[in-house]
């Protein structure tokens, strides 16, 4: 009999992708699957959706933050292998499932996947998703046919060995509340005997609705510095500073003064050309930098902020 899987998602305010992801999760081939959901106190229809599909629904109401929610769901779960799969990133085909649990042979502890865009995904999202958040194109990236190791993964799409995920550690959500968890555990996983693989097959990031203005982005890269910080610390045989780091960025920013600079010269760009366009993230998309370069010059101060504060504290907060 093969081993059974759990799916959990953890879940706030996703109406938008949450039946397109379940709709293709009881669509896989791959017996036997729970689905658990676990919800942070959605006000939209996201309860609605999910009661309409063969779930196990968590609600937790609790706003600890999605780390702790994605814990609580593994606990939760029946099956001795568990997936993480966020909310907004629908998995290829009906085969998906089948394809993770293929690598989880010879002592593998952890399967990931590639999370990409489409062209219909990337029709769907905003300016500030496309210019400062994108994920990999579908169409440029190779995906490979095998099972293949790897050293890291992301909370977006990965299964985990039950017992692997124990001996590692488990999910820590005492030092994070909703970001770094999943470098936390790559960490845990490369001083550990397990092997960490990645399938051969992806999910389809639909980014949702977290992630829809210049303020979640800015919030997004304080969470992600801060938790940055946090496993700077913990881990310091395994981050190695590098000549271009934390330190130098500081004093390049508070000490030189370099955002002075790149407003001085962006504001020479506009009065000699006016706005500029500049490739981001693909060739098919243009954005007005200098219009952006305040967010960056925001979003590069916010995030050596949430570094030094995440690496002081010990803790990943926001």
């Amino acid at each position: 009999m093969q081993e059974g899987v759990s799916v959990v998602i953890p879940t706030l305010n996703e109406e938008k992708t949450l039946g397109e992801v379940l709709d293709i999760l009881e669509a896989q081939k791959y017996r036997p699957l729970e689905i658990v959901i676990v919800d942070a106190g959605s006000n939209d229809r996201t309860i609605e959706i999910a009661k309409q599909f063969d779930v196990k629904l968590i609600e937790r109401d609790s706003r600890e933050g999605h780390v702790e929610d994605t814990r609580k769901g593994f606990e939760e779960a029946k099956h001795d292998l568990v997936c993480s799969l966020h909310a907004d990133c629908v998995p290829k085909n009906s085969q998906w499932l089948s394809k993770m649990v293929r690598c989880m042979a010879n002592n593998t502890g952890a399967v990931r996947c590639p999370d990409l865009t489409d062209q219909d995904a990337w029709d769907e999202l905003t300016m500030i998703q496309k210019a400062m958040d994108a994920t990999a194109r579908l169409e440029e990236t190779e995906i490979e046919e095998e099972c293949t190791e790897c050293r890291f993964f992301a909370f977006r799409a990965v299964m985990f060995r039950k017992k692997a995920l124990k001996e590692v550690g488990g999910v820590d959500s005492e030092r994070y509340y909703r970001a770094g968890e999943d470098a936390d555990l790559c960490h845990k996983f490369a001083k550990s005997d397990w092997k960490v693989k990645s399938a051969p097959t992806y999910v389809i990031h639909r980014y949702g609705s977290h992630q829809d203005s210049v303020k979640d982005y800015l919030m997004k890269t304080v969470r992600e510095c801060e938790a940055r910080g946090v496993n700077r610390r913990r881990y310091p045989e395994l981050m190695k500073w590098g000549v271009w780091n934390e330190a130098t960025k500081t004093l390049l920013y508070f000490g030189l003064l370099v955002p002075v600079v790149q407003y001085l010269s962006a504001a020479l760009v506009v009065s000699k050309f006016g706005y500029q366009t500049y490739d981001a993230a693909t060739n098919d998309i243009g954005v007005k930098a200098a219009s952006l370069m305040p967010v960056f010059l925001i979003s590069d101060v916010l995030a050596i902020t949430g570094f030094w504060k995440g690496y002081i504290t010990g803790k990943q907060s926001i």
